[in-house]
């Protein structure tokens, strides 16, 4: 299963701020959701867009996983550490990513 959420189609739509939102999740696929059920989300909502002649722009990221079922324990075992450590660098190299194209935008827009 694969979800995704654009500003305004989710009711579940953090009320907060008046910035967009998106959401994408997924669940693995390949073991049988008996033994191992896993459930992946990535959240970016934009929580300010102003200053700097509208330039600026401040977005929060938020990233999980859930993990049920009796291997559910084992994977968290042996893999927890490495799992939370590229957890880690998916969220670096996405803010990586982000902030380069954004600057690049920008550039190109002034140019």
């Amino acid at each position: 299963m694969t979800e995704y959420a654009i500003p305004g189609s989710s009711p579940l739509e953090p009320r907060v701020t008046q910035g967009a939102y998106y959401k994408i999740s997924w669940d693995a696929q390949g073991i049988p959701g008996f033994l191992l059920r896993t459930h992946r989300t990535n959240e970016v909502q934009d929580i300010l867009s102003s200053g700097n002649g509208g330039k600026e722009v401040i977005c929060e990221y938020r990233t999980w996983e859930v993990m049920a079922g009796p291997l559910a324990w084992i994977v968290k075992w042996i893999y927890g550490t490495v799992l939370q450590e590229r957890f880690e660098d998916w969220s670096r190299d996405l803010k990586g990513f982000a902030e380069k194209t954004w600057s690049e935008k920008m550039a190109a827009d002034e140019g």
